[in-house]
């Protein structure tokens, strides 16, 4: 059975391990840039973040903030030897219900196209809004890479409280 919920200080090691497990064949594709961390860095403040477990093990992690009408994912990554279990699906199930307490619009996240993922995010419900060329990431493997937007609606009719209001 998966479980998630909000990290907690006793988690940092669990999220390492998840991290670099996670990471290793994205940077592979690509590398962040200087712009790119300091990005990170200034969001780094409103972000939460969320662990999944398997066994009381953490085996996946999401990093989220509400920003106006939306729910952004900046990070969700799963460790190699957890992956379709179902972990990524238990974390964005989780995010969804962070959004729609907070009245969010959407889910959204960016994606290098590169990596192969916009296939696995569309799988889950969301749809490319835009595509350009990245100016955050570099590549040792390509020569551009594509930032790929994407979003996933939440309607209230995916929210089980509406059945209150019948």
């Amino acid at each position: 059975m998966i479980v998630v919920r909000e990290a907690t200080p006793r988690d940092s090691e669990g999220i390492r391990d998840v991290d670099i497990s996670s990471t290793a064949t994205l940077r592979e594709v690509y590398q962040l840039n200087q712009t790119a961390l300091a990005n990170r860095s200034k969001i780094s403040a409103k972000r939460f973040q969320s662990v999944a477990l398997i066994n009381s093990r953490v085996v996946g992690i999401a990093q989220y903030y509400l920003k106006d009408d939306r729910v952004h994912i900046m990070g969700l990554g799963v460790h190699i030897d957890f992956r379709r279990l179902g972990v990524a699906k238990a974390l964005l199930a989780y995010i969804e219900d962070i959004g729609r307490s907070n009245r969010a619009r959407c889910l959204s996240l960016y994606t290098v196209k590169e990596t192969g993922n916009v296939d696995i995010f569309m799988k889950m419900g969301f749809r490319t809004l835009s595509e350009q060329c990245s100016e955050l990431f570099g590549s040792d493997k390509y020569e551009s890479l594509i930032d790929v937007y994407m979003e996933k609606p939440l309607s209230a009719s995916n929210d089980p409280s509406h059945l209150d209001a019948i």
